[in-house]
């Protein structure tokens, strides 16, 4: 059982399309393109399979930046249903008032990919 699964809020998509990865990255990560199936997903898995947390993550746009905004209000709820629950978000670029945004919703770390201020 994977207590601790990877969604992409792109599926399999990104921009960048990098030599290093070519979003080979995404291919096992959860489909999760619209905020209400990332949180019908994730309460299926704490019933299913004792989910512990999750990885948010997802393809850049050319500007190796990732739009979570609309997904934080289902971060919240899920965190106020669950307060065990774990987030972990892979932030790509982003800035004081994305991260402080971040912050707000109840994601508990972030990276790997750090910020630009």
């Amino acid at each position: 059982k994977n207590s601790f699964p990877a969604f992409s809020i792109t599926a399999g998509g990104c921009a960048l399309m990098c030599d290093h990865c070519e979003a080979r990255i995404l291919e096992p990560m959860i489909p999760a393109v619209k905020p209400e199936i990332l949180d019908r997903e994730v309460r299926r898995l704490i019933v299913e399979e004792d989910l512990q947390g999750f990885l948010l993550s997802g393809g850049s746009n050319k500007r190796n930046e990732i739009n979570y905004s609309r997904f934080y209000p289902v971060i919240e709820k899920l965190k106020r249903d669950f307060p065990q629950l774990r987030v972990a978000i892979h932030t790509a670029l982003t800035n004081e008032a994305g991260a402080k945004e971040m912050e707000g919703a109840g994601v508990d770390t972030r990276g790997p990919q750090g910020s630009q201020a």
